[in-house]
């Protein structure tokens, strides 16, 4: 598009650029003037004017696309003949053969229109495209580029004509295809937001995939700035087509500035890429603006030093010279932050797959995200905020591809619909107790059923949902939310209109469907590496069955090889001039039973802040209790015999030497622990910093466990 009207500065802005640049874009000027009948017949051969040529070139699409039509329907009409209907029904099984045919030819329709639009268009006006000549007289005259011999002004009998004709295919062409094109795209965008996956959606789908549902239009708004700048501004009459110039350049810087506003697209990528065409755009206008209005002051004074003097440019090759330069410039600045944009994701993603909360390797699978996320992680923060951010590391991590987080990725939750939900392969729930209270977690469940995203409600060790009884908060929610979280029931009413009922129906088919399922996913952190993989490959292989897609693991044993490799290394000679082990930043005691989530994003968050490791010092529950009384003695005895005999083989560690600090979890069975005792010890008689974490959620248990 941007090469299109690039190369139509001169027939259309009346923009005469020098030789020496038009010598080396010659070889590009079919992008220009892109003519997919030319493609099929050759116009020079075949047509003796251009009235002929004219309507032939905005016939043909349409005698294709109706070529295309019958057939399709002709076919499904020829299957419902070999499957020998009853009479009484073939009638009716016709009628839907020809709708089905209609419809299965849809998408060839749209492409064709798509792809013709622009230059039938561009044919079209052109009968407004004339080229002035002067007179002995001063008089000017403006002729036909198309048709040389036809006079454009003073107007003639057979311009006219042409001109009438132009406006007819106007109708079909420029205004009916354009609103053809539009009206489709606004029905696909009122089916995408009521979640409705009909034919008109996947017919349109290459028309719409590449933005957000809400703006799934935006295609037939490109669609109109591009016949603007390259057919429309011809209406502008041939004396006044510096005005054409200034209309094309606000156009362009009006399309930029509303492209970085609204950021229609899905991805990055294409955002940056459009917004910086659009740039592309307005300099070139800005730039072939100077060069008309060297070339009018020229021309008026007789010489270009009068046009030297009032605008500074020697000749008109400068200012081509400047405008290839700033083209050149802007290309490589958006080179520059398309790339950066990359090695920073790149190098997050090493960082975050470095530092992992899952310090084990899984197996791993090729999931190829038909959006920008494999899943969306929706939880209730207060119950599972570690979780889901353990969750997310590992899924990433198993997938080898983004994972979204709300808490990592937006600073409004406003945005979660658009730039999470909608651009998720699966909704992951996290069905902790209170997660159907959550007003957020409730709405991105309606708007994912909306979009079409399957909903995968998993299980948390330890926070066990109640389904009954979360039916019953959702049938009676207005009532039970008004009591305990009434802001909340004010966002839900704004965000759904005041009629909750949809996202009601939605939430208890959730809640049903969690019910009903046979094998339900479960997240269990704090029973080992064995279990937690078990359960990581239940959950992928559940968002896998809603996306109907087939999983092929594939075991950690290129980077068990690697890290052998390394292992050998160590053996070699010089070895240590060239591998320095890392030494760690702390050292990281907890019970494992307790808060294994917890600790494990702790570590990683550490790691990531100092690019260091983390000792881990994990210990399974502590099954024993401290009470008073005679059966309350041998437990106290034992325990601390164990630490006796621990503390009386007390000598500093390699790790408490190395580290910067100790680190305790401070939860209900940690103290009852007496290697971490003794490692607590150690550190003090070191000098070893100890930081005692304190569990936000519930306290950890620490004060209720006798600490």
């Amino acid at each position: 598009a941007f090469y299109q009207v690039a190369m139509v500065l001169d027939t259309t802005y009346a923009v005469e650029l020098p030789s020496a640049y038009t010598q080396w874009t010659q070889a590009f000027d079919w992008l220009g003037e892109l003519d997919l009948r030319k493609l099929v017949v050759s116009g020079d051969c075949l047509f003796l004017d251009f009235r002929t040529e004219l309507i032939a070139t905005s016939v043909w699409p349409l005698a294709l696309i109706f070529f295309i039509e019958l057939l399709a329907i002709c076919v499904f009409c020829l299957r419902v003949l070999v499957a020998k209907e009853k009479e009484s029904t073939l009638h009716e099984a016709l009628r839907d053969a020809v709708s089905a045919g209609a419809f299965y030819a849809l998408p060839f329709t749209q492409l064709v229109i798509f792809l013709a639009l622009p230059s039938i268009s561009s044919t079209i006006f052109s009968v407004q495209s004339c080229e002035g000549f002067t007179y002995d007289d001063s008089s000017k005259h403006y002729y036909m580029r198309s048709q040389i011999e036809i006079r454009c002004s003073p107007s003639t009998t057979e311009h006219d004509e042409l001109t009438a004709l132009m406006w007819a295919l106007a109708a079909l062409w420029p205004i009916g295809g354009v609103v053809f094109v539009a009206v489709m795209l606004m029905i696909v965008r009122r089916h995408l937001v009521r979640g409705i996956d009909s034919t008109v959606v996947r017919a349109n789908k290459f028309l719409h995939c590449e933005f957000k549902q809400r703006h799934a239009f935006w295609e037939a708004a490109d669609l109109i700035r591009r016949t603007v700048l390259t057919g429309w501004v011809l209406l502008i009459p041939n004396e006044s087509s510096f005005l054409r110039l200034i209309v094309g350049f606000f156009i362009s810087v009006s399309y930029a500035v509303l492209l970085v506003a609204v950021r229609p697209y899905l991805s990055s990528w294409n955002q940056h890429i459009a917004t910086g065409a659009q740039a592309l755009l307005s300099m070139l206008f800005f730039g072939a603006m100077l060069l008309r209005l060297y070339s009018d002051f020229s021309g008026y004074a007789g010489t270009s030093a009068a046009a030297t003097s009032i605008m500074g440019f020697q000749s008109d090759n400068a200012i081509v010279g400047c405008m290839i330069l700033t083209t050149i410039g802007m290309s490589v600045l958006l080179l520059i932050v398309l790339v950066s944009e990359t090695l920073n994701k790149r190098a997050e993603a090493a960082a975050n797959a470095k530092w992992s909360s899952l310090a084990v390797d899984p197996p791993t699978c090729s999931w190829i995200p038909n959006k920008k996320f494999a899943c969306f992680l929706s939880h209730f923060k207060y119950e599972a905020a570690s979780e889901a951010r353990y969750l997310h590391d590992a899924l990433t991590k198993m997938l080898r591809c983004p994972v979204f987080l709300d808490s990592t990725r937006l600073a409004d939750l406003r945005l979660l619909f658009e730039e999470g939900v909608e651009c998720s392969d699966v909704l992951v729930v996290l069905a902790t107790r209170g997660v159907f209270t959550r007003p957020w977690c409730l709405l991105e469940i309606m708007y994912a059923i909306q979009c079409n995203v399957p909903v995968l409600c998993i299980g948390i060790m330890g926070q066990t949902l109640d389904v009954q009884e979360t039916k019953r908060y959702i049938r009676h929610l207005e009532t039970e939310m008004a009591l305990v979280n009434p802001s909340g029931l004010a966002l839900l009413r704004e965000q759904t209109d005041g009629d909750l009922s949809l996202l009601k129906l939605c939430a208890l088919g959730v809640l049903e469907a969690f019910l009903d399922s046979k094998c339900r996913p479960e997240f269990r952190p704090q029973l080992g590496d064995e279990a937690l993989i078990a359960d990581l490959k239940d959950i992928v292989e559940g968002m896998a069955k809603l996306t109907d897609r087939t999983i092929v693991w594939t075991d950690p044993g290129a980077e068990e090889q690697q890290m052998q490799l390394g292992t050998l290394w160590h053996w070699l000679p010089f070895s240590s001039c060239f591998w320095r082990e890392t030494e760690a930043v702390a050292i990281l005691a907890y019970v494992r039973d307790d808060c294994a989530a917890e600790a494990a994003v702790l570590r990683s968050a550490i790691s990531k802040r100092t690019d260091r490791h983390v000792v881990e010092l994990a210990r399974g529950t502590a099954k024993r209790k401290l009470s008073s009384g005679v059966d309350g003695e041998p437990r106290r005895a034992s325990l601390a015999g164990r630490l006796l005999r621990h503390l009386s083989s007390f000598s500093l560690d390699r790790e408490s030497k190395r580290v910067d600090s100790l680190i305790v979890i401070l939860t209900r069975h940690v103290l009852l622990e007496p290697v971490i005792l003794n490692k607590v010890y150690q550190s003090i008689c070191a000098g070893l910093p100890i930081v005692l974490v304190f569990l936000a959620r519930g306290g950890g248990g620490f004060l209720e466990g006798g600490g």
